[in-house]
């Protein structure tokens, strides 16, 4: 019945998470299971989730976004490379490891609930995905994993201007404008943004899959290596600009009622044997990997 179905998606959600190493997605160390309950061991992340973080701190400036949005789509470089498709990429579905500053800190895809198996040519049909930033084409029910990179651009552009790139009163009318695909730049924080930056967003948010970016190219793009050079910072906001920003960022989520990503079970601080200078190196060298 229900009950079965959701213990094997659980199951599923394990094994692919299981397979995954990478500094930019949360581990899973060990899974339990007794009759009544699955326990999972996972790598702590205290900083909360992404989103979150945009509310707290106010809007990311453009060295924040871009070094951002590079540990996101290295997580999504890292899962195409072994075949598997995400689905629904959004600011909730990622975490930061810790409380500090974003400077040195380390963001984590957390979700997994959506991802499936899909090689480069796998053509998906299952209507998945949040409205605000699910591709257009996903809409139709013949999608590849090339969704996750409109997605990419989507995050990018809410972290850019503090609002999705498609908004409305309900679902409906979001998808709607999501189907038609028409990006406009309006909102005042575009003004202080540079020319690469919509180039990158446009390019992550093609309406033809042919002519959208994949990771790597994405990766690659010129406003990531020239404005994320050393990773995210941020530049404090004014008391003003705070106020207006996070009440901003507020009532969006009250307005849509946002679902938050809910890990299963989190277990106490593991001791790995290793402290945060080794482990910061080993996080260098898959960065390093990662761009090969």
């Amino acid at each position: 019945g229900e009950h079965d179905k959701k213990v094997k998606s659980l199951k599923f959600e394990m094994s692919l998470m299981k397979r995954m190493d990478h500094p930019n997605i949360i581990r899973l160390f060990e899974t339990f299971e007794d009759h009544t309950r699955h326990t999972l061991v996972m790598e702590v992340c205290e900083g909360g989730t992404l989103f979150d973080r945009i509310a707290e701190v106010g809007h990311f400036d453009e060295r924040d976004a871009a070094g951002v949005v590079r540990d996101v789509l290295r997580a999504v470089f890292y899962m195409h490379k072994r075949d598997i498709v995400h689905r629904d990429l959004k600011p909730e579905s990622f975490m930061l490891q810790s409380p500090g500053p974003l400077a040195g800190n380390s963001l984590k895809l957390v979700d997994f609930g959506t991802a499936r198996s899909a090689t480069e040519t796998t053509i998906l049909s299952t209507k998945t995905g949040t409205p605000f930033y699910v591709a257009p084409e996903v809409g139709k029910g013949r999608y590849t994993r090339k969704c996750d990179i409109w997605s990419c651009g989507a995050v990018a552009y809410t972290l850019l201007c503090g609002s999705p790139p498609f908004t409305g009163a309900s679902d409906g009318e979001v998808l709607e404008k999501v189907r038609r695909g028409v990006l406009t730049f309006k909102e005042p924080a575009w003004q202080g943004a540079s020319d690469k930056a919509q180039t990158f967003v446009c390019q992550l948010m093609h309406i033809h899959t042919r002519e959208r970016h994949d990771a790597k190219q994405a990766l690659s793009h010129e406003w990531i290596s020239e404005y994320a050079p050393e990773g995210p910072r941020v530049v404090p906001l004014s008391e003003k600009e705070k106020i207006h920003f996070v009440g901003s960022w507020r009532s969006y989520r009250r307005a849509n009622k946002l679902k938050r990503a809910a890990l299963h079970v989190i277990a106490n601080q593991l001791d790995v044997h290793m402290d945060s200078v080794d482990t910061r190196r080993l996080r260098d060298i898959f960065i390093a990997l990662d761009t090969d």
